[in-house]
């Protein structure tokens, strides 16, 4: 017949539990129940208690693990959106390369680009740079650091597209250059 846990037996076995749990080693938690309450129990029959009846570690173990899988599960909703997310930033560039394009032609040409293709162009960069700043933000970026990047990238320190079509200045939360002229301050 198997002897029973004297720490499950014992009346104390939450307060055992309890030391244990504020990280007090088998031994002086013997030591503290013989000195409080008279009651006298082994180190090594804490330890075996705390292995098969009270195993922290092994329930850490299992929490690890299982904000392990959360954790990966959360990382791999966030790398699908940041992948749709590159997906919207690739196609709003093409688009606004191939907009910019036309308009560079018709201003070659001396025409007017018509306003729906002005338009256009505006909301597939607008649209661009709100992606820009959406996966700038899940992935813990500076968005202001990486969009300027990017912008710098597509339009050239100077603020042109490349190809010669401008932002207007004093639009997008960018102050105008003052000009040669103009007073400071």
């Amino acid at each position: 017949m198997a002897v029973p846990c004297s720490v499950c037996a014992s009346q104390h076995r939450r307060w055992i539990e309890q030391l244990r749990c504020e990280g007090i080693p088998a031994n002086v938690i013997g030591r503290r129940l013989h000195q409080t309450y008279g009651e006298r129990i082994s180190g090594d029959s804490l330890r075996r208690h705390f292995r098969a009846h009270f195993d922290i570690s092994g329930a850490l173990r299992d929490k690890y693990a299982a904000s392990d899988a959360l954790r990966d599960a959360a990382a791999g909703k966030l790398l699908s959106d940041v992948q749709r997310l590159d997906a919207v930033i690739s196609d709003s560039a093409q688009r606004s390369a191939e907009l910019g394009q036309r308009i560079d032609e018709m201003v070659a040409a001396n025409d007017t680009p018509p306003m729906a293709i002005v338009e256009a162009y505006k909301a597939a960069t607008s649209e661009m740079r709100q992606a820009i700043k959406q996966k700038a933000d899940l992935l813990g970026d500076q968005p202001t650091d990486s969009v300027d990047r990017l912008l710098q990238a597509l339009w050239g320190a100077d603020g042109h597209v490349r190809g010669g079509i401008g932002i207007e200045q004093g639009t997008d939360d960018t102050a105008a250059e003052p000009s040669a002229d103009s007073p400071t301050n």
